[in-house]
């Protein structure tokens, strides 16, 4: 636990890009989790009930890849630990909008995922 908690300090300080999927800051990801519209567009995207951007595309991709544990020959190590801080982040402060994903991963029905985030 002390390892994933300096790893996550380091990456927050840390001013150079993370792994290859996420070509960007960390700490950018993760203030990103502080907007609860951004969460919500993010979640829409993923569910397929609204628009895309190149970072929904791609959390949409991959989301599900690290869920269900499936082959990922692109990946760094360091790409699937920031999609792991995220999805655990998302399912512990955002647990209706997590819910929704998890069902659309289970391929069950997937209620409207507007206002998830409030």
């Amino acid at each position: 636990m002390k390892l994933i908690n300096l790893l996550f300090v380091l990456a927050l300080i840390s001013p150079t890009a993370w792994g290859r999927i996420f070509q960007e800051n960390f700490s950018q990801a993760v203030r990103d989790m502080n907007n609860p519209q951004l969460v919500e567009f993010n979640v829409l995207c993923a569910v397929q009930q609204g628009p895309c951007d190149e970072r929904a595309l791609k959390l949409r991709k991959y989301i599900p890849i690290v869920v269900l544990h499936q082959p990922c020959p692109e990946c760094t190590r360091m790409d699937l630990f920031m999609l792991r801080i995220l999805i655990n982040n998302m399912k512990r402060r955002f647990p209706k909008c997590w819910s929704i994903i998890d069902r659309a991963l289970k391929n069950q029905p997937v209620q409207d995922a507007k206002g998830c985030s409030y």
